[in-house]
């Protein structure tokens, strides 16, 4: 967290250019896709944390080069081949590669924008000059990672990290802000008190609002920590295998054999923890009062796995790997 609080003015800078545009729009009575703006603002700041550089899908306006519908496509692809024997093997053997070009209907596996651009940005940073003025980003922790017999990272351990990242986490960060914006927009009074939250805070520090004074607002974090339980940014069952000597679950007995996973949404939904009205949006329930006790919400917070182990949006996709 330390090192991207130390980025902190270049996201500001981005949030900044991001309103300008958004403020064209709205002056020129032009209908904004907020679902697109959220994720424009999410992949230009995780790419600026990662590369030193956005890739300016705020500045363009656009999904630029198709990077964010290659990643949207190749997650779509994984997540149903990933049940078949040999995988995403049928989009990506050469059979299916000379195929897709003699029916000249593109690469036949959709992360390939992304791919381009990742590795063209690793290749690009190895072989620039050393330029020890400029800020490190994550990009250069990679580097000096070391592979698992203690030699420097290659290529591909860059890569993967870099895919990761950029590709698993600005996706789930931009969903986490889309279902934020959803609920807030669905339910007036509960923007209305938010707004004037954040305005009073920003009154109150002289207009700067900073991630440790924003983490501090008491009905905005409710409604982060709400929204994000009622639509948890990954939705997949990540497996975990069960213990060697099994394990017994409400009174079922799992073997050791067995892949056991469960859905976020429904853990999320529990209405043993959550409350008769785990279906529907109450950012109350995250307020200490009468009935909300301390407590409580530790018991509730220790089952949210959404934002169990990290905080906000940008802990979304953490707390579930």
């Amino acid at each position: 967290m330390s090192t991207i609080l130390s980025h902190e003015s270049e996201i500001q800078d981005l949030a900044r250019e991001m309103w300008q545009h958004l403020d064209k729009l709205a002056n020129q009575g032009t209908p904004v896709g907020l679902h697109h703006w959220a994720s424009f603002f999410a992949f230009d700041v995780v790419t600026q944390l990662c590369t030193g550089n956005p890739v300016g899908f705020i500045h363009h306006g656009e999904d630029v080069m198709g990077i964010i519908e290659s990643i949207s496509q190749g997650f779509w692809q994984m997540a149903n081949a990933g049940y078949l024997p040999g995988q995403t093997w049928w989009f990506r053997n050469t059979v299916s590669q000379m195929l897709s070009k003699l029916w000249r209907c593109g690469n036949p596996f959709s992360f390939d924008a992304f791919t381009k651009w990742t590795l063209s940005t690793v290749q690009g940073r190895m072989t620039e000059k050393a330029d020890e003025e400029r800020q490190r980003d994550l990009l250069d922790h990679y580097f000096s990672m070391k592979e698992v017999d203690g030699s420097q990272a290659k290529l591909p351990s860059v890569l993967a990290e870099i895919g990761n990242l950029v590709g698993a986490g600005a996706d789930t960060t931009s969903v986490g802000i889309r279902s934020v914006l959803a609920q807030l927009i669905s339910h007036p009074e509960d923007y209305r008190r938010v707004q004037r939250e954040v305005d009073e805070a920003r009154a109150a520090n002289s207009g700067v609002l900073s991630h440790t004074i924003i983490e501090k607002l008491p009905f905005f974090s409710a409604c982060v920590k709400e929204a994000l339980r009622l639509h948890p940014s990954i939705l997949w069952q990540l497996p975990r295998e069960a213990p060697k000597s099994g394990i017994d679950i409400c009174g079922y007995f799992i073997p050791p054999s067995a892949t056991i996973s469960m859905s976020p949404k429904a853990q999320c939904r529990d209405k043993a923890i959550f409350g008769d009205d785990a279906d529907h949006w109450n950012p109350h329930r995250w307020l200490v009062d009468v009935e909300n006790t301390e407590s409580k919400i530790k018991e509730m917070d220790r089952y949210n796995v959404t934002v169990r182990s990290g905080s906000g949006v940008m802990g979304a996709e953490r707390s579930l790997c």
